[in-house]
């Protein structure tokens, strides 16, 4: 017996979702109950653990707001129903934790039947607080009670004597007003993760178990310094803990928990950890239903922030719109080592795997006069048999009929009265091999969210990923250096060539730097111009054992030599049609995920650009290389990153009527200025399998739009780091060619690389 999780969800703010603890609230419970199909009503208990705050005042009855917004019994008396019964319980980050305590002595009782934990938190200054240590974020979680052995367990708790030196809030002076000042002790995680070692030692010992016996520890607060300090403590691996949500308060434990929803498998058992200011800490274990059909929790992919297209998601929608000639979908092909299996068995693991991603499922609804973003919306009429289709590759089955097959599939729009995807499954491979191609459409998914797609298909899809390690990912993110309001942006940068901080510059900088690039044409080239509808598309492999070998040689990054073996490539090309490259020839757009470590498994784009110009000019292969390690060194310290992600989180605060009209201007804009996409998706480092068949290498297809004849798109996949080059099929004739020049300037590379003499 014990209490059990229906959902969880969690949000942030958006422009649909406005910054304050009462609408983030309201909105994880929104979505808590639809993604659960209850109905307000259900609701017989509501724990809030978040405090209302604006402008430095506290509401202390957010409870009933927040059942009153939702819809839950919001008037006296309730005729011929239960009514719904709501109060406020603080306790910060061990807050989740205490309300459930509380729900679940309530439900255990037997007097209601669900129970709503609800939380969130926001600045309580909006501009009047300094150094405030969390983001807005909200969550809900939504319990009900079960006669069979699973659930939550014993609750266990541990403190330690602190005197408000771990964490304290005071009134200042700040410019002349008084400001509420927050202060953090250094040692604040390590000093958290003491007394959370003591509640899990405590759960533990009454309990009689291991931390073998554990499969996941889940763990609030969710900053990296926490979670290291706590796997130290506790003896067990730093990657056996999940700390999701690192910049969120008292709902940090709702976010590392909706986090690992895909990974709780039947009968797996979690130990749920939080500490906070006090210093409190508690514990509890979670043992899930042995039976799949038993576990009513689901993974939540219709939580607020993702029912609605951003403005840089319906962006690649205006793109599309903008040329009849562009398809912006993006693809990715998994060859993999037979035998094929049989119809049934594919189609039923295939079918089976894509029902977990309810994206999948879902169709886009507009709204009129764009008075509204579009919305996600289940699609009534869904059907399997539109979107997966079986086709073989005429014999002998090489590697450059798999590339016609593709780019044929990717020449063709996804039609938007259906969910937006497609897949092939290719017999026919030489070697006994066949493939999987899928496709989807690019404002779904960024490269790094689309691969994750790929690989849920897979066996092992929970294998690490380079993605794990990435820059956003390992970081933690920098605030926003401008307000969500644009119309103040003037008067920050002015603010900031006065004395504010260099990041208010540099992001403004970066901002004049992308809006040259795109206006300022490139030297003329074949490269740029309107493209057909048809598509070429060809591939490069080369080892990342080779690439790790120029890296080290040269001091240079793993990316710096991809791009000077594409930079080489675009320079044979170039004088292989008669053209002579210039130093302003290869303006190249470059995204660069600002995709958080808590974010790495959501859908949806999380990207900004740099725009750097590739040395094709450059003869030398050694003087290129270190050309683009200087000029990516540049981009990365220009403030380029930090303009476009600034820009784009501000768009998600702006009505869907302002953002929609720049939006289309952007796509119909001829611009000159870009000539080629290189974009570099880390991929998943160990071999994975379909159906107990090894995935033998993964291919990644990029699009191409906006007068950019050529695109590569760079996946990591294993020991091999592939190249997948999409062109246009009248302008570029010769993408062989760009993906062999690829291969050869690796090569060159590596050469070099050994030095004169040398024989290793």
């Amino acid at each position: 017996m014990g209490t059990i999780i229906e959902q969880i969800s969690v949000v942030r703010p958006n422009w649909h979702v406005g910054p304050s603890a009462l609408n983030l609230a309201v909105s994880a419970a929104r979505d808590c109950l639809r993604g659960a199909r209850r109905a307000p009503n259900d609701i017989d208990l509501l724990i809030n653990t978040g405090l209302y705050r604006e402008r430095n005042l506290a509401e202390p009855a957010l409870a009933a707001l927040i059942q009153e917004d939702v819809g839950a019994h919001p008037e006296d008396p309730h005729e011929d129903a239960h009514g719904t019964f709501s109060f406020d319980l603080g306790n910060g980050a061990c807050g989740v934790l205490s309300a459930t305590q509380v729900a679940d002595g309530f439900l255990r009782s037997g007097a209601i039947e669900r129970a709503l934990v609800v939380a969130s938190d926001t600045d309580p200054g909006f501009g009047m607080s300094k150094d405030f240590p969390f983001a807005p974020a909200g969550a809900a979680m939504l319990c009900t009670w079960t006669e069979e052995d699973y659930g939550f367990g014993k609750f266990y708790w541990a403190s330690r004597p602190d005197h408000g030196d771990a964490f304290r809030a005071t009134v200042g002076l700040h410019n002349g007003h008084n400001t509420l000042e927050f202060d953090g002790n250094a040692g604040r995680a390590v000093a958290f993760a003491d007394v959370a070692a003591d509640a899990v030692q405590a759960c533990l010992e009454a309990e009689n178990l291991t931390l073998e016996a554990i499969d996941v520890v889940v763990t609030a607060p969710g900053d990296p310094e926490f979670r290291a300090a706590l796997a130290t403590r506790i003896g067990t691996r730093l990657e056996d803990v999940v700390a999701a949500g690192h910049d969120a308060h008292t709902s940090a434990l709702l976010f590392s928990m909706h986090s690992i929803i895909d990974t709780l498998r039947p009968g797996s058992t979690a130990l749920l950890v939080s500490a906070g200011a006090g210093v409190t800490a508690g514990a509890v274990l979670y043992r899930a239903a042995p039976e799949p059909e038993a576990q009513p929790l689901r993974p939540d992919f219709a939580a607020a922030g993702t029912d609605y297209l951003t403005a840089l998601d319906a962006a690649f929608l205006e793109l599309e719109d903008s040329d009849r000639h562009v398809n912006l979908a993006i693809g990715g092909v998994s060859v993999v080592g037979g035998p094929v299996p049989d119809e049934r068995e594919l189609m039923d693991a295939l079918v089976s795997r894509v029902v977990s991603l309810p994206r999948y499922r879902q169709v886009l609804r507009f709204k009129p006069f764009d008075l509204g973003a579009p919305e996600w919306v289940d699609d009534p009429d869904f059907d399997f048999a539109h979107h997966i289709h079986r086709t073989a590759l005429p014999s002998p089955g090489d590697d450059s009929a798999l590339y016609d097959l593709v780019a044929e599939a990717m020449s063709h729009r996804l039609d938007r009265d259906r969910p937006l995807w497609e897949s092939w499954i290719i017999e026919g491979l030489s070697d006994g091999r066949w493939a999987i191609l899928i496709k989807i459409h690019h404002c779904i998914a960024d490269g790094i969210s689309a691969a994750r797609a790929v690989t849920s298909l897979c066996d092992d899809a929970e294998l690490a990923s380079y993605a794990d390690h990435i820059r956003a990912a390992t970081e933690s993110p920098a605030p926003n250096v401008f307000s969500h309001n644009p119309l103040r942006w003037p008067g920050e940068i002015v603010h900031g060539s006065l004395g504010a901080p260099a990041a208010v510059l540099r992001a403004a900088t970066g901002a004049a730097q992308i809006v040259k690039s795109i206006v300022w044409p490139s030297a003329d080239s074949s490269l740029n111009g309107p493209i057909s509808k048809q598509r070429r598309f060809g591939a490069a492999r080369v080892s990342l054992a080779d690439i790790a070998r120029v890296r080290r040689a040269f001091d240079v990054t793993v990316n710096d030599v991809a791009l000077a073996a594409i930079a080489d490539a675009y320079r044979d090309v170039l004088l292989r049609r008669g053209e002579t490259p210039h130093p302003d020839t290869m303006r190249t757009l470059v995204p660069v995920s600002v995709r958080t470590a808590d974010a790495t498994g959501d859908l949806g784009n999380r990207v900004s650009v740099m725009l750097p110009l590739l040395p094709v000019d450059i003869a030398d292969p050694v003087e290129r290389l270190q050309a683009v390690h200087s000029r990516m060194h540049v981009a990365k310290s220009s403030g380029q990153r930090e303009a476009g992600s600034s820009l784009v989180d501000a768009a998600r605060y702006l009505p869907f009527l302002l953002t929609a009209p720049a939006v289309r201007m952007f796509a119909h804009f001829p611009q000159r200025g870009i000539v080629a996409l290189a974009t570099n998706v880390p991929g998943p480092r160990k071999p994975l399998h379909i159906l107990g068949r090894q995935v033998l290498e993964m291919i990644p297809v990029p699009p191409i739009a906006m007068r950019l004849r050529t695109g590569i798109a760079m996946l990591s996949y294993a020991d091999t780091l592939t190249f997948g080059v999409t062109a246009d099929h009248d302008a570029a004739p010769d993408v062989a060619e760009i993906a062999a020049g690829i291969e050869r300037a690796v090569e060159r590379l590596v050469e070099l690389s050994r030095g004169p003499g040398s024989t290793v």
